[in-house]
């Protein structure tokens, strides 16, 4: 799996980012269009908004032990609770191997009862 993220991409008048995934190992890289199926799947969620900035950082890792990795997607613009850059973190996994990313989990700090600005949340990722 090769995800890429798009942190400026447009979805018609707003700018919430995006990240697409790529499973075929034919890419051409040199095609004009290269994230329009059938190489590449745009992970989509409910709820996007201008400037989450979707697809800042990206990372993938077996988190849940099932024997496939998921996508662990950094969207450091979100507003949670009216609070603008407070940021959250997406993972989104398969129910199979071949099947599509689904949204499995949102991480914010909100959940904590942390939500200040610009805390962004989701401006670095790593897996260890």
């Amino acid at each position: 799996m090769l995800g890429v993220g798009s942190p400026g991409h447009p979805v018609g008048d707003i700018i919430p980012g995006g990240v697409f995934v790529y499973r075929n190992r034919q890419i051409d890289l040199s095609q004009q269009t290269p994230f329009l199926p059938p190489f590449g799947q745009r992970v989509l969620r409910e709820g996007i908004a201008d400037l989450d900035q979707e697809g800042w950082t990206l990372a993938a890792a077996d988190i849940d032990l099932d024997g496939r990795d998921e996508l662990i997607i950094g969207a450091p613009g979100v507003t949670v609770n009216g609070v603008e850059d407070a940021g959250a973190v997406f993972i989104f996994g398969r129910e199979t191997p071949t099947g599509p990313l689904l949204l499995e989990t949102r991480i914010d700090l909100a959940q904590l009862g942390i939500a200040v600005s610009p805390f962004r949340f989701g401006h670095a990722i790593t897996v260890a």
